[in-house]
């Protein structure tokens, strides 16, 4: 008499168990339809600064928008709009669209479309086969995000002082700090190794001096173009005027 009793319980069992997967799939289609489709389409760029003591994200926002000359911004600025337009059209094409509005709106974020990161490489160690091993990760060290508005103004900015460098380097007030080994290099394969005033050939360096052609002293900025290539004679009869 057992093996009927459980026949029993297992049929009654059965139509429960269907409704609670019914009532599961529902409940999924239903969330698949009201969950917004909206994502808004966020520029990202990571700059790595391992080894880099002190780095301002500022900085590398100028260097990219002067490498890229503002057109990867301008595009993914163009793209953002094209995203809302067809947005737009979805909604109005939408049965729901009330609710479609509502989750459009709110997934909105112009203050924050641009994103920059600053990451680092960092050594860690595992140990595999009593071996202590070496391995390297990535890890975020800053972040900034901003408006389209925000990088346009810089990169107006930028473009007053012809991309020559960043906008903290063009207010310094230590321009002679900025005078890099990479930078003096620059100027020497530039200008040829040659004084700029008399000609003076210095391949092998000795003499040579990196002038100032609008002096510190007078507001003279640490960029390429108000760099030149001078003898010592030369730069010491120059001194401190233009």
């Amino acid at each position: 008499m057992i093996l009927p009793d459980l026949e029993i319980e297992y049929i009654n069992f059965l139509p429960f168990a269907a409704i609670i997967i019914i009532a599961v799939f529902v409940i999924a289609f239903l969330v698949l339809i009201f969950r917004s489709p909206f994502r808004y389409p966020y520029f990202i760029r990571f700059f790595d600064v391992s080894g880099k003591r002190k780095p301002r994200i500022e900085d590398f926002i100028d260097n990219f928008i002067i490498v890229t000359e503002f057109d990867a911004i301008q595009e993914h600025n163009k793209s953002i709009l094209i995203w809302k337009q067809e947005c737009q059209d979805k909604i109005k094409k939408s049965k729901i669209m009330k609710l479609r509005q509502k989750q459009f709106n709110a997934c909105l974020d112009d203050a924050n479309a641009f994103k920059f990161y600053l990451t680092r490489k960092q050594t860690r160690y595992k140990q595999q086969n009593y071996v202590r091993m070496p391995y390297k990760v990535t890890q975020p060290v800053d972040q900034f995000s901003c408006s389209y508005t925000y990088l346009k103004n810089r990169n107006e900015e930028l473009k007053m002082i012809n991309y020559e460098c960043t906008l903290q380097e063009w207010h310094s007030k230590n321009q002679r700090k900025l005078m890099t080994k990479e930078l003096r290099e620059k100027i020497m394969i530039r200008d040829k190794y040659t004084c700029q005033k008399c000609g003076k050939y210095m391949p092998d360096k000795v003499g040579l001096h990196i002038d100032h052609i609008i002096p510190v002293s007078k507001g003279g900025k640490t960029v390429f173009s108000n760099l030149q290539v001078l003898c010592s004679k030369c730069n010491g009869s120059k001194s401190n005027k233009i």
